[in-house]
């Protein structure tokens, strides 16, 4: 499990394949697992692959402080750096995208390409907070399938954590395989207990300003957008809770491709992977070097 420091941070990484560099970054609450058992292996095919966990996130440190998306975009820039990638395409799923989008404002000249795939931006779309009855019912949901959270997570992580129980409730043909998945995105033992992804987020929320930084949207600002000149594409489920983002994304960039993945959600990555990949590999190839 490689490990490097960058600066006072240390980030754990993996790589696999040969090609042209293409990164993804994982979402609130996930790490290099969201993407590392699911569409690596494929995208490996075509592309060296390198995946990581943000700052605070799986095996990388936590810090007290830098969790907004331009602090996490810095963050992939000297890592990047220190692997000696000058030019990448690059994917983002949920705040990943945020992620993703505001390392491209910020490093124009090393994104070949950028894949938003169901992106939360909050300067586009801030998330709303959640009263207690909500919360209470879902904690409820969540203790039927074994996950105990006592203490209020921030809004954001609620709304993944409600859909994710939604998924596992839903009665159709593919439920045993969305099943797997969400124990991926959940982490380890999820299904039957206290998980270490859940250990790691009330550390998270106990210990650094992370809730207060990942709704901040400064440094995405509006008109910022409106000069980004990267290939982009827009990735988002038809039934995505941040379908709002998408919008103002589609109204503000000046050059982007929009694609719905129909019945699918926030986590289509990982519930739809050969849509997912092929439609990454697709778009990238086509701005390759």
């Amino acid at each position: 499990m490689p490990r490097v420091s960058i600066g006072e941070l240390t980030v754990h990484y993996q790589q696999m394949g040969k090609g042209d560099d293409l990164v993804l970054i994982h979402g609130l609450y996930c790490n290099l697992a969201f993407w590392y058992l699911t569409v690596v292996p494929k995208l490996a095919e075509r592309f060296r692959v390198t995946v990581y966990d943000l700052r605070g996130h799986g095996l990388t440190q936590r810090m007290p402080a830098g969790y907004r998306a331009v602090d996490l975009a810095d963050d992939l820039g000297r890592l990047l750096a220190h692997l000696d990638i000058e030019a990448t395409h690059l994917v983002g799923h949920s705040f990943g995208g945020a992620v993703a989008l505001a390392f491209a404002l910020r490093y124009p000249k090393q994104v070949r390409s950028l894949t938003l795939a169901d992106a939360w931006v909050p300067s586009l779309q801030p998330v709303p907070l959640a009263g207690r009855a909500r919360w209470r019912r879902l904690q409820a949901r969540l203790r039927k399938h074994g996950i105990q959270v006592d203490d209020p997570l921030p809004r954001v992580a609620q709304g993944f954590l409600e859909e994710l129980v939604t998924l596992r409730e839903a009665e159709t043909p593919t439920a045993g395989a969305e099943a797997n998945a969400i124990d991926v995105i959940f982490g380890s033992n999820a299904a039957g207990g206290d998980s270490m992804a859940l250990r790691r987020w009330r550390q998270l929320v106990r210990t650094t300003s992370a809730v207060a930084d990942f709704s901040d949207g400064t440094g995405i600002a509006t008109e910022e957008i409106r000069g980004l000149r990267r290939p982009t594409s827009l990735m988002f489920g038809r039934k995505s809770r941040y379908l709002a983002t998408m919008r103002a994304l589609r109204g503000t960039l000046q050059e982007c491709q929009v694609m719905l993945v129909p019945d699918a959600g926030h986590y289509f990555p990982v519930l739809k992977p050969r849509v997912f990949t092929e439609a990454v590999s697709s778009f990238a190839s086509q701005h390759g070097s």
